[in-house]
């Protein structure tokens, strides 16, 4: 164990929840301690795997499993000239604290909060202070005014079109509103951008961009026909922002879920955890490998006939296996978003051989929630909201015709 912080003078503590003391040796568990049990503390060690304990006289307690009683954990440095507004870009949220750090409250990904200051911590990190006293990481914050626009993309084409039917507003790389520009104008691409919060925008200026979910960004036929569409308005999870590349089936389902109002409150990171793992890899028995890496010879993905039992927990779901292009817009009409079974990119079906039979590689799965006469609009988990054509849309479904209709 590596000290590193030493208080002046021994520290009270208050217990915050149920925690197990540990030894100093080898981590075993020593003792139990009770929600507002005291104990005294004379320094912060740290272990090797980073993880940070109050040294009491008992053994080792977990740093966020207590509270000091009046030390002041927060120093206050410098009061802003005017209240500022902040919104949570950390994917999986923040925590606030007292003065003393205590477990507050949990703030979600793009949560505002109003801002008073900003100070340290006893080890000298940035902490924001709100308006109401609590605290939480300057690293987790984006203030107003500060650059909103900043992550680029690797650009794989050099044009677009603007297709919604009250055109797009432009913004500044600081989220600001310029210039309105109207519908069905063809305009070249800079790159591709994402601000704070995974959001996908085009840069079609030296400052200025464009979101996705306004462009058709796959080929398109020269003149469009009368683009009355319809479309839900349904939220993006990206799942790259989350650092989890293989969670396209849960964003999808998850994103289809809250569009109707279902588990409003759970996050992205909280549904991956509760989603069903296969016990032989079988994508079609549960998902079959890990969310966070590839492994050879396993296939991570989850099918339809695990999703849909999974999903059916929550709502009610519809396998429209088999389902052509007119049942599909019926099911958007219905006002009922669909997860769809396609390729990465909507590019040419890659296929291989796995005990359970054939598997594409590049399996991908989107939200299907719009359409016109020649387009098809998706959420996609990895590229964000767009419009395609429907003959791009369908040569990449018609592969599997996999899709459920979330209710």
């Amino acid at each position: 164990m590596e000290i590193i912080y030493h208080f002046h003078n021994v520290q009270t503590i208050i217990v915050s929840r149920q925690a197990a003391v540990l030894t100093n040796d080898d981590l075993q568990i020593s003792a139990t301690c009770e929600i507002g049990q005291k104990l005294s503390a004379n320094n912060l060690v740290k272990d090797n795997q980073q993880n940070i304990y109050f040294n009491t006289a008992q053994g080792l307690l977990s740093f966020n499993d207590a509270y000091f009683e009046k030390l002041n954990y927060f120093s206050e440095l410098d009061l802003f000239t005017q209240l500022k507004w902040g919104k949570i870009k950390n994917p999986r949220g923040t925590n606030t604290y007292s003065s003393q750090h205590q477990l507050l409250a949990h703030q979600p990904l793009a949560s505002s909060l109003q801002l008073v200051g900003q100070g340290e911590d006893i080890f000298h990190q940035t902490w924001l202070m709100t308006s109401n006293g609590t605290w939480l990481k300057r690293s987790d914050v984006w203030l107003d005014g500060e650059p909103l626009i900043t992550r680029s993309h690797d650009l794989s084409q050099t044009e677009t079109i603007i297709i919604n039917p009250h055109g797009s507003i432009a913004r500044d790389h600081l989220g600001q509103s310029l210039d309105l520009i109207k519908p069905d104008k063809q305009l070249s691409v800079l790159a591709v951008k994402e601000d704070e919060f995974g959001n996908e925008y085009l840069q079609i200026g030296p400052d200025t961009f464009i979101p996705t979910t306004d462009c058709l960004l796959h080929d398109y036929p020269k003149q469009l026909k009368s683009q009355s569409s319809q479309l839900l308005i349904t939220e993006n999870i990206n799942q790259m922002f989350w650092g989890i590349q293989n969670g396209c089936e849960a964003a999808a389902l998850l994103m289809g879920l809250h569009y109707q109002g279902k588990l409003k409150t759970t996050d992205y990171q909280t549904f991956i955890n509760e989603m069903p793992l296969s016990p032989d890899y079988n994508p079609y028995h549960g998902f079959g490998g890990s969310p966070y890496e590839n492994v050879t010879g396993r296939f991570e993905a989850i099918f339809p006939p695990a999703l849909l039992t999974w999903g059916k927990k929550f709502t009610t779901l519809r396998d429209l296996n088999g389902a052509n292009e007119p049942e599909l817009i019926a099911a958007i009409k219905r006002g009922n978003p669909v997860l769809t079974y396609v390729t990465t990119n909507f590019t040419p079906p890659d296929p291989d051989t796995y005990p359970w039979g054939k598997t594409y590689k590049n399996n991908h799965a989107v939200l299907l929630d719009g359409f016109s006469e020649d387009l098809f609009h998706v959420s996609d988990p990895i590229d964000g909201h767009y419009w395609l054509t429907k003959s791009a849309f369908m040569q990449a479904y018609n592969v599997r015709q996999w899709a459920i209709e979330i209710m």
